[in-house]
Protein backbone atom coordinates (compact mmCIF):
# COMPACT_ATOMS: atom_id res chain seq x y z
CA UNK A 1 0.00 0.00 0.00
CA UNK A 2 1.73 3.22 -1.36
CA UNK A 3 0.57 5.97 0.46
CA UNK A 4 3.23 8.25 -1.00
CA UNK A 5 1.20 8.21 -4.26
CA UNK A 6 0.33 11.81 -5.44
CA UNK A 7 -3.09 10.13 -5.72
CA UNK A 8 -3.68 8.59 -1.92
CA UNK A 9 -5.79 11.45 -0.71
CA UNK A 10 -3.96 11.92 3.26
CA UNK A 11 -6.50 14.27 4.21
CA UNK A 12 -8.74 11.63 6.53
CA UNK A 13 -5.51 10.37 8.32
CA UNK A 14 -4.29 14.19 9.24
CA UNK A 15 -1.52 14.10 6.27
CA UNK A 16 -0.20 10.35 7.61
CA UNK A 17 2.19 8.69 5.37
CA UNK A 18 4.00 5.52 4.93
CA UNK A 19 5.19 2.51 3.01
CA UNK A 20 3.88 -1.12 3.74
CA UNK A 21 4.21 -4.26 2.72
CA UNK A 22 2.64 -7.75 3.71
CA UNK A 23 4.17 -10.47 3.57
CA UNK A 24 3.22 -14.12 3.61
CA UNK A 25 5.56 -16.95 3.93
CA UNK A 26 4.77 -19.96 1.82
CA UNK A 27 5.90 -22.26 3.94
CA UNK A 28 3.65 -21.57 7.01
CA UNK A 29 0.39 -23.42 6.69
CA UNK A 30 -1.28 -20.77 8.76
CA UNK A 31 -0.49 -17.94 6.62
CA UNK A 32 -0.03 -15.74 9.20
CA UNK A 33 0.16 -11.72 7.44
CA UNK A 34 2.89 -9.75 8.72
CA UNK A 35 3.16 -6.08 7.81
CA UNK A 36 6.14 -4.10 7.20
CA UNK A 37 5.94 -0.39 6.92
CA UNK A 38 8.64 2.10 5.16
CA UNK A 39 8.58 5.48 6.83
CA UNK A 40 10.47 8.92 6.59
CA UNK A 41 13.10 8.55 9.49
CA UNK A 42 12.39 12.18 10.05
CA UNK A 43 8.63 11.79 10.70
CA UNK A 44 8.94 8.67 12.43
CA UNK A 45 11.81 10.30 14.55
CA UNK A 46 9.16 13.99 15.25
CA UNK A 47 6.37 11.04 16.11
CA UNK A 48 8.39 9.13 18.98
CA UNK A 49 9.93 12.38 20.60
CA UNK A 50 6.12 13.83 20.58
CA UNK A 51 3.98 10.63 21.16
CA UNK A 52 3.55 11.64 24.90
CA UNK A 53 3.19 15.26 24.66
CA UNK A 54 0.83 14.46 21.32
CA UNK A 55 -1.60 12.17 23.94
CA UNK A 56 -1.67 15.18 26.30
CA UNK A 57 -2.46 17.75 23.86
CA UNK A 58 -5.10 15.95 22.50
CA UNK A 59 -7.35 15.87 25.57
CA UNK A 60 -7.12 20.05 25.22
CA UNK A 61 -8.18 20.06 21.23
CA UNK A 62 -11.34 19.17 19.09
CA UNK A 63 -10.80 18.07 16.00
CA UNK A 64 -13.72 18.40 13.18
CA UNK A 65 -12.95 17.34 10.15
CA UNK A 66 -10.83 20.40 8.84
CA UNK A 67 -11.56 22.48 11.80
CA UNK A 68 -8.62 22.22 15.10
CA UNK A 69 -10.35 24.42 18.20
CA UNK A 70 -7.16 24.90 20.63
CA UNK A 71 -7.56 25.40 24.43
CA UNK A 72 -3.56 25.06 24.86
CA UNK A 73 -0.87 25.90 23.18
CA UNK A 74 1.91 22.93 22.79
CA UNK A 75 4.79 22.68 20.45
CA UNK A 76 3.09 20.34 18.34
CA UNK A 77 0.15 23.19 17.67
CA UNK A 78 2.84 24.90 14.85
CA UNK A 79 3.09 21.32 13.34
CA UNK A 80 -1.19 20.86 13.27
CA UNK A 81 -1.42 23.85 11.75
CA UNK A 82 1.46 23.60 9.12
CA UNK A 83 0.65 19.89 7.61
CA UNK A 84 -2.06 21.97 4.77
CA UNK A 85 -5.25 19.54 6.96
CA UNK A 86 -7.13 22.02 8.82
CA UNK A 87 -8.90 25.40 6.88
CA UNK A 88 -10.61 26.78 10.49
CA UNK A 89 -8.67 27.28 13.60
CA UNK A 90 -9.40 28.71 16.39
CA UNK A 91 -7.47 29.53 19.48
CA UNK A 92 -9.15 29.79 22.76
CA UNK A 93 -6.22 30.13 25.40
CA UNK A 94 -6.38 31.63 28.96
CA UNK A 95 -2.41 31.63 28.77
CA UNK A 96 0.37 33.30 26.56
CA UNK A 97 0.42 33.02 23.07
CA UNK A 98 3.76 32.39 21.48
CA UNK A 99 2.95 34.88 18.64
CA UNK A 100 6.29 34.33 16.22
CA UNK A 101 5.41 30.35 16.50
CA UNK A 102 2.00 30.92 15.82
CA UNK A 103 2.64 33.29 12.71
CA UNK A 104 5.54 31.03 11.55
CA UNK A 105 3.24 28.46 10.87
CA UNK A 106 -0.04 30.41 9.05
CA UNK A 107 3.13 31.36 6.46
CA UNK A 108 4.49 27.79 5.94
CA UNK A 109 3.63 27.14 2.00
CA UNK A 110 2.19 24.14 3.34
CA UNK A 111 -0.55 25.75 5.45
CA UNK A 112 -4.09 25.69 4.87
CA UNK A 113 -5.79 27.37 7.52
CA UNK A 114 -8.69 30.08 5.66
CA UNK A 115 -9.71 31.56 8.85
CA UNK A 116 -8.11 32.29 12.41
CA UNK A 117 -9.92 32.90 15.17
CA UNK A 118 -7.79 34.64 18.34
CA UNK A 119 -10.36 34.46 20.89
CA UNK A 120 -7.75 35.59 23.59
CA UNK A 121 -6.50 38.61 24.29
CA UNK A 122 -2.94 39.99 23.58
CA UNK A 123 -1.66 39.79 27.22
CA UNK A 124 0.83 42.86 26.31
CA UNK A 125 1.33 45.34 23.60
CA UNK A 126 4.87 44.58 22.70
CA UNK A 127 3.36 41.06 21.15
CA UNK A 128 2.10 43.15 18.52
CA UNK A 129 5.85 44.25 17.79
CA UNK A 130 6.96 40.22 17.65
CA UNK A 131 3.88 39.96 14.97
CA UNK A 132 5.43 42.42 13.11
CA UNK A 133 9.11 41.69 13.41
CA UNK A 134 8.25 37.49 12.42
CA UNK A 135 5.98 38.45 9.83
CA UNK A 136 8.53 40.61 7.60
CA UNK A 137 10.71 38.09 7.62
CA UNK A 138 8.20 35.80 6.08
CA UNK A 139 6.87 35.26 2.64
CA UNK A 140 3.42 36.60 1.70
CA UNK A 141 0.18 34.22 2.69
CA UNK A 142 -2.50 33.64 0.18
CA UNK A 143 -4.34 31.36 1.58
CA UNK A 144 -5.97 33.05 5.01
CA UNK A 145 -9.45 34.88 3.99
CA UNK A 146 -10.97 35.42 7.89
CA UNK A 147 -8.72 36.81 10.21
CA UNK A 148 -11.12 37.53 13.80
CA UNK A 149 -8.43 39.73 16.17
CA UNK A 150 -11.48 41.40 18.14
CA UNK A 151 -11.91 42.92 21.51
CA UNK A 152 -7.73 42.71 21.59
CA UNK A 153 -7.53 45.74 24.11
CA UNK A 154 -3.63 45.72 23.67
CA UNK A 155 -3.43 44.75 20.19
CA UNK A 156 -2.15 47.72 18.07
CA UNK A 157 -1.02 48.65 14.49
CA UNK A 158 2.31 46.99 14.88
CA UNK A 159 0.48 44.28 14.52
CA UNK A 160 -2.06 44.90 11.38
CA UNK A 161 1.71 45.89 9.75
CA UNK A 162 2.37 42.44 10.24
CA UNK A 163 -1.00 40.61 8.88
CA UNK A 164 -0.92 43.03 5.85
CA UNK A 165 1.58 39.84 4.79
CA UNK A 166 -1.90 38.01 4.67
CA UNK A 167 -2.97 39.18 0.81
CA UNK A 168 -5.86 37.14 0.39
CA UNK A 169 -7.97 38.23 3.44
CA UNK A 170 -11.24 38.84 2.69
CA UNK A 171 -12.75 39.15 6.15
CA UNK A 172 -11.07 41.30 8.96
CA UNK A 173 -12.73 41.50 12.62
CA UNK A 174 -10.84 44.43 14.50
CA UNK A 175 -13.85 45.10 16.98
CA UNK A 176 -12.72 46.64 20.41
CA UNK A 177 -9.66 46.59 19.72
CA UNK A 178 -8.66 49.95 21.53
CA UNK A 179 -5.01 50.16 20.67
CA UNK A 180 -5.65 50.13 16.87
CA UNK A 181 -4.20 53.22 15.02
CA UNK A 182 -4.68 54.66 11.37
CA UNK A 183 -1.06 53.57 10.65
CA UNK A 184 -1.93 50.54 11.68
CA UNK A 185 -5.07 50.20 9.38
CA UNK A 186 -3.33 51.91 6.00
CA UNK A 187 -0.66 49.43 6.59
CA UNK A 188 -3.42 46.43 6.45
CA UNK A 189 -5.54 48.15 3.19
CA UNK A 190 -2.46 48.36 1.55
CA UNK A 191 -1.35 44.97 2.12
CA UNK A 192 -4.67 43.15 1.43
CA UNK A 193 -7.20 46.20 0.37
CA UNK A 194 -7.91 44.25 -2.90
CA UNK A 195 -9.35 41.27 -1.92
CA UNK A 196 -11.23 42.66 1.59
CA UNK A 197 -14.69 42.74 1.58
CA UNK A 198 -15.59 42.82 5.41
CA UNK A 199 -13.86 44.82 7.76
CA UNK A 200 -14.86 45.70 11.41
CA UNK A 201 -13.60 48.58 13.04
CA UNK A 202 -16.01 49.68 15.78
CA UNK A 203 -15.16 50.66 18.58
CA UNK A 204 -11.41 51.14 17.85
CA UNK A 205 -11.41 54.56 19.14
CA UNK A 206 -8.25 56.23 17.75
CA UNK A 207 -9.04 54.86 13.98
CA UNK A 208 -9.55 58.26 11.69
CA UNK A 209 -10.53 59.44 8.66
CA UNK A 210 -7.46 59.05 7.72
CA UNK A 211 -7.81 55.33 7.24
CA UNK A 212 -11.33 55.72 5.35
CA UNK A 213 -8.95 57.62 2.97
CA UNK A 214 -7.13 54.44 2.32
CA UNK A 215 -10.06 52.65 2.88
CA UNK A 216 -11.28 54.32 -0.33
CA UNK A 217 -7.97 54.14 -2.30
CA UNK A 218 -7.06 50.48 -1.62
CA UNK A 219 -10.48 48.79 -0.93
CA UNK A 220 -12.31 48.73 -4.61
CA UNK A 221 -14.10 45.20 -3.62
CA UNK A 222 -15.41 46.65 -0.25
CA UNK A 223 -18.81 45.50 1.03
CA UNK A 224 -18.93 45.95 4.65
CA UNK A 225 -17.49 48.16 7.01
CA UNK A 226 -18.03 49.12 10.66
CA UNK A 227 -16.97 51.94 11.80
CA UNK A 228 -19.29 52.89 14.99
CA UNK A 229 -17.85 54.73 18.19
CA UNK A 230 -14.76 55.53 16.29
CA UNK A 231 -13.54 58.68 14.80
CA UNK A 232 -14.71 59.13 11.90
CA UNK A 233 -16.36 62.07 10.65
CA UNK A 234 -19.03 63.01 8.05
CA UNK A 235 -15.57 63.65 5.62
CA UNK A 236 -14.26 60.40 6.17
CA UNK A 237 -17.49 58.82 4.99
CA UNK A 238 -18.03 60.90 2.20
CA UNK A 239 -14.52 59.73 0.67
CA UNK A 240 -15.76 56.02 1.61
CA UNK A 241 -19.70 56.97 -0.90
Amino acid sequence: NNRFDSFYDAYPNGGYRDLTLTVVYSSDRSKHICEIQIILESFNQLRVENEKEIIRFASQMRLFDDCLWLREWAPVTTQLMSIGVYRYVSLDFSQHIPFPELCTALTESSCGVKQLNLMTSFPESKCSDLVAQTLATRQTNATLSTLNISFNPELTGRALEGFSKFVALQSVNLRESKSIDDDGVVALVKGCGGTLLELNMGRCEDISDISAKAIAKYCPRLLKLWVANTKVTDSGVLELS
